[in-house]
Formats: C-alpha cells, sequence, structure tokens
C-alpha cells in the first residue's frame, strides 16, 4: 500500500476531527441493536453465487411482508435550499485541499454518530481513515479481487443504524459481490464475519457499474451496468428480467435467508417476468449516484459509449424510470423511443476533451453557503470540478469551479454535507472556500 499523509491530514497529530471532516446537524440514532453472529456459507450464498441476470430472485419469495417496518431515516434534513443562478455560481471562489494520498482512494464511509471514517482502496483494502488520517487496514480482500477491466473494490457504506459495513467488490472471477460486515462500536468492520448480500455473475470486465448507497428510505441501492459489451447486444438494460444495466432497490437482511427482501413498493413487482428488485432501468454505465440530503432527489451519471456522457434525474418519489439505453444516449437515435423514457437532466459529448462522467452530489454544507443546492460533479478525462443547478428539470445555471483534480474517479460527503474528491493518483480533496 503506498500511504503519503499531507500536511493538512496532520498525520500523526491530535487535531480534533473538525479539522477535516464536518459533523452532520442532528442524527438520531436506532434504538434497537442487532448483533451479528459469524456464519458459514450457507447453500443460499452458494445459489446466489451462481445467478446469472437471467435468474433473477423470485419476487413470491422475496418481497417484504407490508406489516413490516421499512427502515427509518436516521438524519435531520438540511434546509432544502435551491442552488445558485448563474451570476450567483460565477461569483463563487472554492478551491481543494488536500487530506492524503493513498493508492487508489475511491471512497468514505462515515459512521453516523462516532467520528469513524472508512476509506476504500480500488486496489482491495478497507482502512481506517478516522480524522483523515491512515490507520490500520480493516478488511483485505486479497486475493478474492480482480482488478481486471473495471473491477476492483468499488463501493462501501454504512447501514443508516451502522450495525453493519456494506461493500461493494468484485471477486477473482470478475462477480459482482455486496457483503455486510457487522461493526463494533468503534464503528470497525468484523473482516472474519461478512456475510454475502448479493452475488452476480458478470458476463464481462466492463459496464460494471457498482456503486451502493443507502436511500433517504433507508433501503440499499445498487448501481449496475450493463455488463458489455458495446451497444448492449443482449438488450439488458431495457429488459426487466435482468438486473443488469439498473439501479436496484433491496432491503438487506444480513444472517437471514434470503440475504435481502425486496420492498412491497417496488416498482415492478407486480409485473409478471421482472425482476422485483428493478427501481429504475435503462442505464449503460452509472459508475456513481447520489440522492439529494435535503430533498431526496436522485441523481446519476451514465457514462457514454464513445460520443456521450448523460447527467440522469428523478425527483424524490419518482420510481421505475427508463433513462433509455440503448436505444437512446443523450440526443443519438439507436432504436425506437421508449414511450417511459426519461430525458437526461443534461449531457455533454467529448470535443472538449471529456470523456467518463463522474456523477457528483447535491452539495448541502455550510463551509461555502453560496453553493448550497448546487449538483457537483466531474469528468474522468478533463479532472474539472464543475457546478450546475437545475430547477424543476431545467439546467439553470453551469460553470467549472476551477479545481482540477487530474484523473477524476469519484465524489464523498461528510456528515455536514462537505464534499471531497478522488482521483486515480490516490489524492484524497477538500472542497473549501477559495
Amino acid at each position: 500500500m503506498i500511504v503519503s499523509c499531507l500536511l493538512f491530514a496532520g498525520c500523526g497529530s491530535d487535531d480534533p476531527v473538525e479539522t477535516v471532516f464536518s459533523t452532520p446537524v442532528t442524527v438520531a440514532a436506532s434504538e434497537e441493536t442487532v448483533t451479528a453472529e459469524p456464519s458459514e456459507p450457507s447453500q443460499a450464498d452458494a445459489d446466489a453465487a451462481s445467478a446469472t441476470e437471467s435468474e433473477p430472485i423470485d419476487p413470491d419469495e422475496e418481497v417484504a411482508d407490508p406489516d413490516e417496518e421499512a427502515p427509518t431515516p436516521t438524519t435531520t434534513l438540511p434546509p432544502a435550499v435551491i442552488g445558485p443562478d448563474q451570476a450567483v455560481l460565477d461569483s463563487i471562489n472554492v478551491t481543494s485541499q488536500p487530506i492524503a494520498i493513498v493508492e487508489q482512494a475511491i471512497a468514505l464511509a462515515f459512521h453516523p454518530t462516532n467520528g469513524t471514517v472508512l476509506l476504500a482502496q480500488r486496489t482491495g483494502l478497507v482502512v481506517d481513515f478516522t480524522n483523515g488520517r491512515v490507520g490500520r487496514t480493516q478488511i483485505d480482500f486479497g486475493d478474492d479481487l480482480s482488478l481486471a477491466g473495471e473491477s476492483g473494490l468499488l463501493s462501501l457504506t454504512y447501514d443508516p443504524a451502522a450495525e453493519y459495513l456494506y461493500v461493494s467488490y468484485t471477486n477473482a472471477d470478475d462477480d459482482t459481490r455486496i457483503v455486510a460486515y457487522p461493526v463494533d462500536e468503534d464503528g470497525l468492520p468484523d473482516a472474519q464475519s461478512g456475510q454475502v448480500i448479493l452475488a452476480l455473475e458478470q458476463p464481462e470486465i466492463i459496464h460494471n457499474g457498482g456503486h451502493i448507497e443507502f436511500g433517504p428510505d433507508g433501503y440499499l441501492y445498487v448501481a449496475l451496468g450493463d455488463g458489455g459489451p458495446a451497444n448492449d447486444p443482449e438488450d439488458r438494460a431495457q429488459r426487466l428480467s435482468s438486473l443488469f444495466g439498473k439501479i436496484l432497490r433491496i432491503d438487506p437482511q444480513p444472517g437471514s435467508e434470503p440475504a435481502y427482501l425486496i420492498p412491497e413498493d417496488n416498482p415492478f413487482v407486480t409485473v409478471d417476468g421482472a425482476a422485483g428488485e428493478v427501481w429504475a432501468y435503462g442505464l449503460r454505465n452509472p459508475w456513481r449516484f447520489s440522492f439529494d440530503r435535503a430533498t431526496g432527489d436522485f441523481y446519476t451519471g451514465d457514462v457514454g459509449q464513445y460520443v456521450v456522457e448523460e447527467i440522469n434525474y428523478v425527483e424524490a418519489g419518482v420510481t421505475g424510470a427508463n433513462f433509455g439505453w440503448a436505444r437512446l444516449e443523450g440526443p443519438i437515435q439507436r432504436g425506437a423511443t421508449p414511450p417511459d423514457h426519461v430525458a437526461p437532466l443534461s449531457f455533454y459529448n467529448h470535443d472538449d476533451g471529456r470523456c467518463a462522467i463522474v456523477a457528483g452530489i447535491v452539495y448541502r454544507g455550510t463551509a461555502i453557503p453560496e453553493l448550497r443546492g448546487a449538483f457537483i460533479y466531474g469528468d474522468y478525462c478533463d479532472g474539472q470540478v464543475r457546478a450546475m443547478t437545475q430547477i424543476d428539470g431545467e439546467v439553470v445555471a453551469t460553470r467549472t469551479l476551477g479545481i482540477f483534480t487530474g484523473q477524476l474517479t469519484g465524489f464523498a460527503q461528510d456528515l455536514g454535507g462537505e464534499l471531497y474528491v478522488f482521483n486515480l493518483a490516490g489524492e484524497t480533496l477538500k472542497i473549501v472556500p477559495g
């Protein structure tokens, strides 16, 4: 592991966490505590590991009991401030503060109550990153990891009650795995007690997606690409029987069989032949997505095929959206427009050197009040961090923020709403006032 701690991180100092990561306005802890027992792989895990996209789990067996209480959101919402208009956006001055360099850093997970922060490296390590300082390795995937193509350790998140750490990665067989690890009172995972929640055989080593995040409703959302190759020849993104090219919405049940339930209000639960897990579809490679903490609106970036990059958006409460791939790619018509198509919020081509959208996060922090409500995003190839304001699905302001990151790979949001950027060189940068 290559690690270089910078002065801003206070590597080995006793600086309080507020010097790096901001804290939430209000967090309500769960009243229930679940004690996870180590478990041996079950037959259900083995069956799941061999499942393909043509064999979605039978909704009749997995739909959540309607009488069972849904997960409860735990964080008080920030004010739903509309983003800046063009004049205000143009006047904002921001810069980036280096936090640390850790080999292929790709994601952060923030414990909701005790200040613990975990960092994921695409190369297969989860390390303690509390106070912005690199600590002990918590999970090492070792030989059970593929780095071929777009594979690797891709995402991690705590559940709202912080009872489990969920990790999304590509295993040595190039297949998708989402695993839940019970955590102790310090928020550190038990690496020996991982429980497979979702196992999916990938047809190719490209278009994996892989991002995971708990939504404001407390359910786990999972991004999966179409599985490749070019043009989605098997039409996976449009076929509701396939889990590929989708955003899934599931209710994890670590330690139980099945390992997850399908929420009864998922949009396609009652559709014959459809996979009940599907929440949205028609995506090529949704590398990152997020929910606006104030409104619950959903944003994702769909990495395009050679020409067009999309930012897709739906308001809170909208389910079953079809974003169009592979019939449509931005304005490019590749087939008949689906009748339920949701047009992208914005798109761009590759004429200016951009090549792969990296969807970001609506800024809801307090350090840069003029920026609140703007969607922050970027592109892997040009490395520029950008901001966009939309009102009712119409973009009304946009600009580059003057932050160049190199090969930009992702964003993270701490409990106070401040934003961080990752690049392929392993830098973690904080967006701060200029």
